[in-house]
């Protein structure tokens, strides 16, 4: 399988690493993106039905010039990397993914600082200290300015290289990453911090000499600048490499929101131990002139914590499993309309099926979720309702997809379209049609409509959406593969776990790098079961579609409601058998 892909548009290749067999293997694969365009005689279909065939391009200029403007295509601008990845490795089951083995190094810098915080773009100061922190052999590489003596020297998981100077040092580890390349990079900021600063600073010290390009192994290390609402921030595209920051990998996976995120606070609440005691030195500059041993430990430190918060959270595994999972690359572990986009397109692999064409849109507002107003007051018993996989399930029971969707019955509210739905008749209405016509359903029309919501031809949401039940849609057909799986999945894990009992050495290693492996691919799936509502309710989404965002979050909140009323009127009204379980919970308290 997969570790990492690199899309070159200007040459049209694409650049794999794999590992299959446990070999690590890398090709450069000419390769351009396609679209699909309607045919009579072609082999697949559309999500509507309709037949279909590929349409090939000499290179991506041409594809990216001839898809503008085209109205009736499909499949069109999907990032290559996923498009390609998706064709290459749909045929393997999910559930017979080699996991590739991961090589990540952990970085850190020091900085020689006069005084406040460096900046990452004007990269004035020299840097005086790096350290690499290799998880696969636990071992740590260090690159410092002057020489080192202190308690690690001797130590097998530690070497030190003394550089005399600046660009020794620098011109060593851009030698040493492209000689002995890893597959992710991560650190605590070391997207917005050290990376940024490495490659900035090389410049200054280089000039026009591209030395950072060596971080890549095939010499292609992208950097733009970009602006969002929080920050300005350098983007950086390391051909080869993964960039996974651990501080965000932290905030995005972790359960719990901390006060802090200095990596000094996280290591303590996560691993009961921090940094190296700085307390006696003002700064890093007086620690810098007086105790060099003390600050290369301390920058060893920094690189080593962020590799032991992995070793005990395995989030960069979390990342990979939703990777592998998905056919997408691992840097849009937070993207999930890319990371959807690569899931649906393996599925419409499999299944003789093509993307639909990308519309997009306007931002729209609906209403979502729903929570219940407090009532002030002392109370013996409290009863938490949480619903289980409450949106997956309202998907796959009304079958909501962009293909099935009909249209919306307008002027009626929540609580009448459920009253009719039970009762199998509506009376007259206008429903909005998915075309964006307004028609009157009244006699003949509303007979029919009532007749095919008895046979159960039709589903109707409590906002009004209507959904056609005569084939399963896509998305539903793709929710119930992901519980299916995700119940195997665990079924094994268990399965592996009640093993472990009887393994010994290498079969109990092996045996817990595979549980490690099915918990890790079973979060993933999780993760996605509840993420596919998200890609109807975005524009930048080829799914976007608020009518079914709504109908799904009405689903929610109306069954929410009707747990609310059950559980009131059990617990108002309680039968001899509750009343008992109840008594024995009390006992128990």
């Amino acid at each position: 399988m997969f570790k990492n892909s690199y899309y070159d548009a200007r040459s049209s290749t694409i650049y794999l690493w794999e590992q299959i067999k446990g070999e690590n293997m890398f090709t450069e694969i000419p390769w351009v993106p396609y679209v699909f365009i309607p045919h009579e005689k072609g082999s697949v279909k559309t999500i509507h039905g309709n037949p279909a065939r590929k349409r090939h391009f000499t290179n991506y200029s041409d594809y990216n010039i001839w898809i503008k403007g085209k109205q009736d295509i499909f499949e069109d601008r999907v990032r290559p990397e996923i498009q390609f990845l998706a064709e290459r490795y749909h045929g393997i089951p999910d559930i017979d993914i080699e996991v590739p083995k991961l090589k990540t190094y952990f970085i850190d810098i020091e900085i020689k600082m006069e005084v406040g915080f460096p900046d990452t773009r004007e990269a004035k100061e020299e840097i005086c200290l790096i350290t690499i922190h290799d998880n696969s052999t636990n071992t740590a590489v260090t690159f410092g300015e002057k020489p080192y003596n202190g308690k690690y020297k001797d130590q097998k998981f530690f070497t030190y290289f003394h550089c005399g100077d600046e660009e020794t040092l620098l011109r060593r580890f851009f030698n040493f990453m492209h000689k002995f390349p890893c597959d992710v990079i991560s650190g605590w900021s070391v997207q917005f911090f050290d990376l940024p600063y490495i490659i900035n600073r090389s410049k200054k010290v280089f000039g026009n000499d591209d030395m950072y390009q060596r971080l890549s192994p095939v010499k292609i290390v992208r950097t733009w600048e970009s602006q969002d609402r929080r920050r300005e921030e350098i983007n950086i595209d390391i051909a080869g490499l993964t960039i996974l920051d651990y501080l965000d990998l932290y905030k995005w996976y972790a359960p719990e929101k901390l006060e802090r995120y200095s990596l000094e606070y996280v290591s303590n609440y996560e691993l009961e131990k921090g940094k190296v005691d700085l307390s006696e030195y003002k700064d890093h500059r007086e620690l810098y002139e007086k105790n060099w041993d003390l600050y290369v430990e301390y920058n060893v430190i920094d690189a080593l914590r962020p590799s032991q918060l992995e070793d005990k959270l395995g989030y960069i595994k979390q990342v990979q499993a939703l990777s592998l999972l998905c056919k997408s690359p691992m840097r849009y572990y937070h993207t999930m309309t890319q990371l959807i986009e690569g899931l649906m397109l393996t599925y419409f692999r499999r299944n003789g099926f093509v993307a639909p064409k990308f519309i997009g849109g306007t931002q729209e507002t609906f209403e979502a979720a729903y929570v219940k107003e407090p009532i002030k007051g002392m109370y013996d018993w409290i009863v938490d309702l949480d619903i289980a996989s409450s949106y997956p399930s309202a998907i796959i029971t009304l079958n909501m997809s962009p293909e099935t969707y009909y249209g919306r019955i307008l002027d009626i509210t929540e609580d009448n379209v459920i009253q009719y739905v039970r009762q199998k008749k509506f009376p007259e209405m206008h429903i909005l049609r998915d075309n964006g016509s307004k028609i009157l359903f009244s006699g003949k029309r509303l007979d029919t409509f009532n007749d095919a919501l008895e046979n159960k031809v039709i589903t109707v949401a409590p906002c009004g959406s209507i959904f056609s039940t005569k084939q399963t849609g896509v998305i539903p057909a793709i929710e119930r593969q992901l519980f299916d799986k995700r119940k195997d999945v665990k079924s094994k894990m268990i399965k592996m776990k009640k093993s472990l009992t009887s393994l010994r050495d290498e079969n109990l290693k092996t045996t817990q790098e595979k549980i490690m492996q099915q918990d890790s691919f079973q979060n993933a799936l999780k993760i996605i079961l509840n993420a596919i509502f998200g890609v109807t309710s975005v524009p930048y989404s080829r799914y976007f579609n608020v009518n079914i965002s709504e109908a799904i979050t009405s689903c929610g909140r109306q069954t929410i409601k009707a747990g609310e009323r059950a559980v009131n009127h059990l617990l108002n009204k309680p039968n001899d058998q509750i009343v008992e379980m109840l008594n024995e919970m009390k006992q128990k308290i």
